[in-house]
Parts: structure tokens; C-alpha cells; sequence
């Protein structure tokens, strides 16, 4: 087995959990290193839980009390889709692949204006376990909102990122 030093994992919400390889002559690279079963629990320093597939009855617009990054980024387009944007090294630099992972949804759409006012498309976040969440400019800073659930089971293959 690798040893990677630590760095990022990406809980997958079909339950695989990849690794972006960190070397530069790695980028755009992933390996997958494991699989997950059921509920995702982040336990914080202070020992408090957060269960990312039990989120408190989150409605869309509702301050995210989650980690704020947690999940694969992703583009929410106007019509409610969701895309997956990277690379893959190539001989001529690097190759440019996206992909949707669930296509357009009027729900969503009303849902992340709700959680964005104003904006129809943006970046979000989508956890392991179908949370999406996104960044909202409130005064001078950030706030991270939830937007809604996805059901896991809805989106795309996710075997593309294991290329």
C-alpha cells in the first residue's frame, strides 16, 4: 500500500473513497482507497457529532452547521444540474474532462435561489452522503447554506474518476 503523508480524501456519494494524488507530475489523478457503507459521522475536537446523512431537518437556505468545504465541488447550472469539472495530465499538458453528475431539476433550481437569492448558478458542494450546500456572500464575509438533498442513488456512474 502508498503511503500519501496525509492530504484529501473524497467520500464519493456511491461510497467510494478516492484519493487525488498529490504529486505534481500526479495532478488530475485519483486512486480509489477504500468504500463506505450507510451514515458519514464527523466527530470535531470537542467531541461533538455531525451526521452528514441526518443534517436536522435542513431546509434550503438554512445556515450549514457541517464543515463548509465537505464534498466533491461541483457547478450548479441554471437549470438545476450539477457538473464535475477537472483534468488529467496528458503529453501536451493536460486534457480538460467535465461531466454531470444528475441532470437539470426544477426543485433545485427554486432551492439554491432560495439559498442564493438573486443567482441562478454557482459552486457547490455535494457530501457522500447527497447534501448539497454552497457559499453565500452576507455582508463582508460567508455564510454556508445548505440548497438540498440528492439522492445518492440518483446520480451518475461515478467510475470516470477512477481514468
Amino acid at each position: 500500500m502508498q503511503n500519501w503523508g496525509g492530504g484529501r480524501l473524497l467520500f464519493l456519494p456511491n461510497g467510494y473513497i478516492i484519493k487525488p494524488l498529490p504529486g505534481a507530475d500526479e495532478r488530475g489523478k485519483r486512486v480509489f482507497v477504500g468504500s463506505f457503507e450507510g451514515s458519514v459521522v464527523l466527530v470535531d475536537s470537542d467531541g461533538m457529532e455531525f451526521d452528514l446523512s441526518s443534517p436536522w431537518n435542513q431546509k434550503p437556505g438554512g445556515i450549514w452547521n457541517g464543515p463548509t468545504t465537505l464534498g466533491l465541488e461541483c457547478a450548479f447550472e441554471a437549470d438545476g444540474s450539477l457538473r464535475c469539472d477537472w483534468n488529467h495530465p496528458d503529453e501536451y499538458g493536460r486534457t480538460e474532462v467535465s461531466h454531470h453528475i444528475v441532470g437539470g431539476n426544477a426543485g433545485r433550481v427554486r432551492s439554491f435561489r432560495v439559498a442564493r437569492p438573486g443567482e441562478s448558478t454557482g459552486r457547490v458542494h455535494i457530501s457522500a452522503n447527497g447534501m448539497v450546500t454552497t457559499n453565500c456572500k452576507v455582508g463582508s464575509g460567508w455564510q454556508t447554506r445548505f440548497v438540498c438533498y440528492v439522492d445518492p442513488d440518483s446520480l451518475d456512474d461515478w467510475s470516470h474518476w477512477l481514468e
